[in-house]
């Protein structure tokens, strides 16, 4: 059965002694709903940071990247024009199958790429970055193509079979590089510096040797893997990288896994580092309460209750009495995935730490 967030308004309701009375949390507008509507979101993630709810924890590679999706080239994410892809055929760079093939139709004179946009900001250095290996088309590309955020764009064209830049066009930070990475896979870059903030196209894929325009044969191919746009950003006060955070993290947990010797440092919304990139292990912000498994929809309707008790009720005991059983959901919690997980190194938050 779908347990929506009405559902939880409802039970946060039987929990301050009354009775289920709300429709639709979203519109009703009696003084339950509109004060549990108020108080929702600021519960739902008290509840997720309190604990490492296994629904809620995610994992992400943090290196300053802005592109979605950059080892699943066949996602919806990227736009394919004149291409296919053909998702994990190879070995990545890292040891897993997880390697793109990027094929090129039969068109002739024009591009055939993989694309995604994104607005830089003006004054920011910007590193497009892929991992390229020949398959049985010589040369492949990196190019921003429209003359949004970097004025008139750039490309840079490598050759795969030989290791060398092949050309390329724009106003760079440096000459665009090609480096082996073994297993004859080549890390391919190139980076500017945007001039507006604007939508800038980012494209990628086969090339001919002087121009990212050519004849296709509707077979030829390149393997691809990892594709980034790192945005870079340089700290004030001594770390060679500032981070931003995913999205949705609500809290760090921790940095690789428990043992690992990462030097680094949570300042806002930014991971401050030396390292070219972070394993980061958080709490997401998961907003579908259908998602959360059913001690967590306990704990919020427990929390939602406590956070609204004093509008509802003006009963100081009933708030207080709330936060009481709230703490021991959380308490029931932790005895539930001591049983099921091995010990893990977790980092508490302040909240916890003042209050347990």
């Amino acid at each position: 059965m779908t347990v929506s967030t009405t559902d939880i308004a409802n039970r946060a309701l039987i929990h301050l002694g009354g009775y289920p009375e709300i429709t639709t949390l979203s519109s009703d507008t009696g003084k339950a709903a509109t004060t549990l509507r108020n108080l929702f979101d600021r519960a739902r993630d008290a509840v997720l940071r309190d604990h490492p709810w296994n629904f809620a924890v995610e994992r992400a590679e943090v290196d300053g990247n802005v592109l979605t999706q950059p080892k699943a080239l066949d996602n919806s994410a990227w736009t394919k024009t004149r291409c296919s892809v053909v998702a994990n055929v190879a070995e990545a760079p890292d040891g897993t199958d997880t390697a793109d093939k990027i094929v090129e139709d039969a068109t002739a004179a024009s591009t055939h790429v993989v694309s995604q946009a994104y607005t830089v900001t003006a004054g920011r250095t910007y590193a497009l970055r892929a991992r390229y290996k020949y398959v049985d088309r010589t040369y492949a590309h990196l190019e921003i193509t429209n003359a949004g955020g970097f004025g008139s764009g750039g490309y840079a064209i490598f050759n795969l079979v030989t290791g060398e830049l092949a050309a390329s066009s724009g106003a760079f930070v440096e000459t665009p590089t090609i480096t082996g990475v073994g297993s004859s896979w080549y890390e391919c870059e190139m980076r500017m510096v945007a001039t507006s903030t604007a939508s800038a196209a980012i494209t990628f894929g086969p090339s001919g040797a002087a121009s990212t325009s050519y004849s296709g044969d509707g077979a030829s191919s390149v393997y691809a893997w990892k594709v980034q746009m790192i945005e870079e950003f340089t700290p004030a006060h001594g770390w060679d990288h500032r981070f931003p955070l995913p999205g949705d993290c609500l809290r760090v947990l921790r940095i690789g896994e428990p043992g690992d010797d990462f030097d680094y440092r949570v300042e806002g919304r930014y991971l401050t580092t030396n390292e070219e990139s972070l394993p980061l292990v958080y709490i997401k912000q998961e907003t579908t309460v259908d998602n959360w498994d059913e001690m967590a929809r306990e704990a919020l309707s427990l929390r939602l209750a406590h956070e609204a008790a004093w509008a509802l009720t003006a009963d100081g005991n009933i708030k207080s009495a709330l936060f009481r059983q709230y703490r021991a959901a959380l308490t029931e919690a932790r005895g539930v995935d001591a049983q099921e997980n091995p010990p893990g190194e977790i980092e508490a938050d302040q909240w916890l730490r003042a209050r347990w």
